[in-house]
């Protein structure tokens, strides 16, 4: 399991040997963690950042291939034990390595645009600074829903990297 005892940079990190955790309800399920995701919510909570200022949560992994979300953050370890409903099946076209790396963008993308915004069919979306692994996800889901979408980099790289890249282009 990878874990860190105060908040820092990647330095602070770990590693460590933990028992395999129990699957003690029939609504539980074990995964072998065969990848594992790095958000920005993983860097921002070894950085010390937390939606409750007095919770301080010392272990990495918020994602991992074949589920959607772990909750306490295990990913980074072996096994985990997760609810039976955040788990789905990988598509056979996507590998575990990109699934573990797409959940969570795809989950804030989803939320952003149905529960933040009324994005329909039809309208045009501008995604700024969209050349970043949640952007391409945004640009695929506002194609996806019959959208026009114009994206925007700043950097010359990140402007190239958008169009020459097919999942990005339209």
């Amino acid at each position: 399991m990878v874990y860190y005892k105060r908040p820092g940079g990647p330095d602070v990190l770990r590693i460590k040997e933990v028992p395999n955790p129990p699957c003690v309800t029939i609504d539980l399920i074990m995964i072998q963690v065969a990848a594992a995701g790095l958000n920005v919510y993983d860097a921002w909570r070894r950085q010390g950042g937390s939606f409750y200022q007095s919770v301080f949560i010392d272990h990495m992994g918020y994602e991992c291939s074949g589920l959607l979300l772990l909750e306490n953050g295990d990913a980074y370890a072996e096994f985990v034990v997760a609810p039976a409903c955040q788990a789905f099946q990988i598509p056979s076209c996507v590998s575990v390595v990109e699934a573990a790396a797409l959940l969570e963008a795809s989950r804030l993308t989803f939320f952003a645009f149905s529960g933040l915004t009324n994005v329909t069919p039809g309208k045009t979306i501008l995604i700024h600074g969209a050349a970043a692994g949640i952007d391409f996800i945004a640009i695929q889901y506002a194609k996806y829903i019959g959208c026009q979408v114009f994206a925007v980099a700043g950097a010359t790289e990140r402007s190239e990297l958008l169009t020459s890249n097919p999942t990005a282009a339209s």
